[in-house]
């Protein structure tokens, strides 16, 4: 298998939604994401891509089959090539509109059949097996230029092969996601959470069961997103009791003494400008520092930002931790504690 046929070949599902989304689901599906020029390789570029073969945890379902002697000739070949080259991604017409748009985004291929299934999962398995064995033999000190290059298109070839997996099973993704869109949960959040839990599943997925891949990825799939929808239910109860709270009470300035409200308030704003760009712009619009009014969604924060909803809550809690870190220099603990609320 060659190198540009590999890259050439194995379009990603990063292409998934939002450009945040793409870069991270991108990463996530094509496992090792920089390039390497294998003829003008200096010593220097071998020993970093050595490190980083060896620092990889790569996790395997075992199979006696990969112990034979022959079964670099029934994994390890370049069916999965042949088969991208000749299978379009499939449209599906019937879809409704925003589910016809997130599929065309993925380029989801046809179902696989029972025996394709079978087969590139036998050989995504036996591919990392076989990074394994190589990885393990790298010395990231003194790398052998042979053994390193093995085992960096081997993780390549498997991660293809995943990929492929993973837009095979997209249609499921749409499916159930759809089951659970409501006015409160866009379908382009549920389906994120979708693709994630397919992607979970087909790394866990054991042939050696018996039963469809689909049958496993459905369970997977509903289980992660009756989960997501049910944290979401309730962090919104939890907002609107804050809110019906916060309305029967008196507002803080009123209870805190003006001078105590001032030192605490210049202090929260000096703490603020101490983020970075994005975490300040997100920290104020998520808790309407700027102007009150209703605060707005991940959903739509990550589109004004052009990256994805999980981006921004990531940055979100970064930033509250580092302002929780700033509180503790800056002692407002002891400041607040004297205060009569």
């Amino acid at each position: 298998m060659t190198t540009s046929k590999a890259t050439a070949v194995a379009p990603s599902v990063g292409n998934l939604g939002q450009a945040g989304l793409t870069n991270n689901l991108e990463t996530m599906v094509t496992g090792v994401a920089r390039s390497v020029k294998r003829k003008r390789m200096t010593s220097r570029r071998l020993k970093e891509l050595a490190a980083s073969l060896v620092e990889m945890e790569v996790d395997f379902i075992p199979d006696k089959r990969y112990q034979r002697k022959n079964a670099a000739d029934e994994f390890q070949n370049d069916d999965v090539f042949d088969y991208l080259e000749t299978t379009p991604p499939e449209r599906k017409e019937s879809l409704s509109h925003e589910a016809s748009e997130m599929a065309s985004r993925v380029a989801q291929m046809p179902l696989l059949s029972p025996d394709n299934e079978q087969k590139y999962f036998s050989q995504m398995n036996y591919l990392k097996f076989r990074f394994n064995q190589l990885r393990s033999r790298i010395d990231p000190d003194q790398p052998d230029r042979t053994l390193v290059l093995e085992a960096d298109r081997t993780i390549r070839h498997a991660y293809v092969v995943r990929d492929l997996l993973i837009r095979s099973n997209m249609r499921l993704v749409i499916s159930v996601t759809k089951k659970f869109v409501t006015s409160q949960m866009s379908f382009d959040e549920l389906f994120s959470d979708g693709v994630l839990a397919l992607m979970q599943a087909v790394e866990k997925f054991d042939i050696g069961r018996g039963y469809r891949f689909s049958t496993y990825a459905y369970y997977s799939v509903s289980r992660s997103m009756y989960r997501f929808t049910k944290r979401l239910r309730k962090r919104m109860l939890t907002v609107d009791t804050f809110d019906r709270d916060l309305g029967e009470e008196k507002p803080a300035e009123a209870l805190w003494p003006e001078q105590t409200w001032s030192t605490v308030s210049k202090t929260l704003t000096e703490m603020i400008t101490q983020l970075d760009e994005r975490e300040q712009w997100i920290i104020r619009q998520r808790f309407s520092l700027d102007e009150p009014g209703k605060t707005p969604t991940y959903k739509a924060l990550a589109e004004k930002l052009g990256v994805c909803n999980e981006r921004v809550r990531q940055l979100e809690k970064r930033a509250l931790l580092k302002l929780r870190n700033m509180q503790e220099s800056a002692q407002l603990d002891d400041l607040v504690a004297t205060l009569p609320v």
